[in-house]
């Protein structure tokens, strides 16, 4: 595999469809099969928001859930020079 976080040209693509993924600390460059593109991250937070506005879920698994969210946007924030609304308003 390329080393992605060194070479800056390369853009990194997610390829999972997951929603809830719990956080994993990553030990080493990930598999694009294990992480989400940005679309599926959209639909995730909107997910996890809806669940705890609906108080259907508790504290703990919501921040379990944004600090997966914010995992991927960091990696992909090091491995791309992209910049999105969407990755600024998360925080």
């Amino acid at each position: 595999m390329v080393s992605l976080i060194r070479n800056y040209s390369l853009v990194f693509k997610g390829t999972s469809n997951v929603l809830e993924k719990s956080y994993l600390r990553l030990t080493r460059e990930p598999d694009p099969s294990i992480i989400r593109p940005e679309a599926i991250l959209k639909q995730s937070l909107e997910l996890i928001l809806n669940k705890w506005r609906n108080k259907q879920t508790s504290y703990d698994y919501v921040s379990d859930q944004l600090r997966s969210i914010r995992q991927v946007f960091s990696f992909l924030k090091k491995c791309s020079k992209i910049k999105s609304g969407f990755s600024c308003a998360k925080y």
